[in-house]
């Protein structure tokens, strides 16, 4: 019965011990915790909008160009922005009417034409797009001969 009574006062004099360390050292009763206001659950999040693109701006324009009959003219535009498509469009003459090329080419940023005759005077431009607006690039000139 004497070893129960040392074990007993054993485990009072820890649990004591530790009851002092939780209350930070001092051998006041500790507080209890002040009840607080159930919180409301956080609001879903929503995903990130995508940002809006940005409209196309051109960097650099074509250039008219003289060429030799029967050789590959080269016009290019260069534009900033997302998702860009390219339209390029000609006319035969300064007063004429646009159309809409059907070249191969027509949908990029380089327009191949071969230097024809039948082309000589011809003017083209380029339209760049997006989502969010459109421009287009100064009107150049082929000359054949």
């Amino acid at each position: 019965m004497k070893t129960l009574k040392s074990v007993f006062a054993l485990l009072l004099a820890i649990v004591m011990v530790l009851a002092l360390a939780a209350c930070g050292g001092k051998d006041t009763p500790a507080t209890p915790a002040t009840p607080t206001e159930p919180t409301e659950p956080a609001e879903p999040t929503q995903p990130a909008e995508p940002a809006d693109p940005a409209a196309p701006a051109i960097t650099g324009q074509p250039k008219s160009q003289t060429a030799a009959e029967d050789a590959l003219v080269k016009f290019t535009v260069k534009a900033t922005g997302d998702d860009l498509t390219y339209q390029w469009y000609y006319r035969t003459s300064s007063s004429g009417k646009w159309k809409t090329s059907t070249l191969d080419t027509a949908n990029a940023a380089t327009l191949k034409v071969k230097a024809l005759a039948s082309r000589n005077g011809h003017q083209y431009m380029c339209e760049v797009s997006n989502a969010a607006g459109h421009t287009y690039s100064e009107i150049v000139t082929l000359k054949v001969g």
